[in-house]
């Protein structure tokens, strides 16, 4: 795999459990990437444990500043600037609030299906799986083989893929049991498979 490529993927961020399983695989064999997301990883852990909350008296120590300032006796309309002095707190809470719900909504991942890929290639030594999930990578997605049967589960965030089976690292194959078929763009006459894992 491209070292810029996974350069991509650990700065991005939120990786999908296809990207996951690639770019740990490419981690276990590059020093230098190895080193870059450790370093990427340390900062954002430091970062997440940085959240600084106001002190649970920080409304009333702002309200017994400003009511020292200037007393409030009967009769006396306070100017504006005493009002908008007042909606500091709510406002520093209000926004606090707003970055947490935002901070949440860009961590949460769109739910995910476990697609099932499994072909029979009795002569086969190895069988992996490379598709538009994890760059057509041809090393990092492997089959296991399971009473003679290539068998792997990955878990697919809804949306259209193309793929195919690498067998022995050299040969391509469409997946017989495939609901759709597209043309190649590298392969003339060859086929990709597709899997929609928003109608499974």
């Amino acid at each position: 795999m491209d070292c810029k490529y996974v350069v991509n993927l650990i700065s991005k961020g939120g990786l999908s459990p296809a990207e996951q399983i690639m770019l740990n695989t490419h981690l276990e064999g590059c020093r230098s990437c190895k080193e870059k997301f450790l370093l990427l990883d340390k900062t954002f852990s430091l970062l997440k444990n940085e959240v600084i909350l106001p002190p649970d008296d920080f409304t009333d120590k702002i309200m017994s500043k400003i009511e020292q300032k200037k007393p409030i006796t009967d009769g006396y309309v306070l100017p504006f600037h005493s009002y908008f002095r007042r909606l500091i707190p709510a406002a520093v809470v209000a926004t606090m609030v707003v970055v947490a719900g935002l901070i949440f909504l860009q961590k949460r991942k769109p739910s995910e299906v476990v697609v099932t890929f499994n072909i029979a290639v009795s002569d086969a030594q190895a069988v992996t799986l490379a598709g538009d999930f994890n760059g057509w990578d041809t090393e990092s997605l492997k089959l296991k083989k399971q009473n003679g049967i290539w068998v792997l589960k990955l878990p697919l965030a809804p949306g259209r893929y193309q793929y195919a089976f690498v067998i022995d690292g050299k040969n391509w194959l469409a997946d017989p049991y495939a609901k759709d078929y597209v043309d190649s763009d590298y392969a003339p006459g060859a086929k990709n498979s597709v899997v929609d894992t928003t109608r499974l």
